[in-house]
């Protein structure tokens, strides 16, 4: 187990590498509170970040805080260089329409209250059938609603969209940040775009956890 000296005291405190451990195996061993814990404590990754690499760059994000994209049959997610101007990094998601499976997510640890989701998208081709979502660790209950924004149409340049989000103060001590796939009943193949991913608090917010 990692102690307070490990993390502040005179001893050299935990390097990236240890720290990373210590995240995986408490969070396969469902040791949220403690992830949440040493999080606070040492500030590795910066709390005050909602999303870590919300512009999907080649930013270095301690493990289980950073993404993870989903490769297989139907699917491919790749964090890479928009395409119409050669230099602003982006998510693009190829998906065939019919996988129901989270195609990119990350570990989140937010106080309950009330927050706004963020961000840039475009749609290269098909139907946009992905939603960015937050669901609670704990109860795997989505506390996020639909995104308001323009429609996407194939074509259309870059605009901008907002998730509102509302994180209770039970039963959900971490989150998941999640782009879910809506399927369809038929194979409908669409490019999809995504940058400048941030989650701010909204004006109206409820108090957060205490100790």
């Amino acid at each position: 187990d990692v102690c307070s000296s490990d993390l502040h005291g005179s001893a050299a405190p935990l390097t990236d590498a240890e720290l990373e451990l210590v995240y995986v195996g408490w969070l396969r061993e469902g040791r949220i509170g403690g992830i949440r814990l040493v999080r606070g404590l040492t500030d590795r990754p910066a709390s005050d970040e909602g999303v870590q690499n919300g512009d999907f760059g080649r930013q270095a994000v301690l493990k289980p805080f950073d993404w993870t994209y989903r490769i297989g049959a139907g699917v491919l997610t790749e964090p890479t260089v928009d395409d119409l101007d050669g230099r602003t990094p982006a998510l693009r998601v190829w998906y065939d329409g019919r996988s129901s499976a989270p195609l990119a997510s990350q570990l989140l640890t937010l106080d309950p209250g009330d927050y706004v989701l963020t961000g840039r998208r475009r749609l290269e081709d098909g139907e946009l059938r992905l939603d960015w979502r937050v669901v609670c660790l704990e109860s795997g209950q989505a506390v996020s609603q639909p995104s308001d924004g323009e429609e996407a149409r194939p074509g259309a340049p870059w605009g901008g969209f907002s998730v509102r989000v509302s994180i209770p103060a039970q039963d959900c001590t971490a989150q998941r940040l999640e782009l879910a796939p809506r399927p369809a009943d038929f194979r409908q193949a669409s490019t999809a775009w995504f940058t400048g991913l941030a989650l701010t608090r909204s004006s109206l917010t409820r108090c957060s956890r205490s100790g």
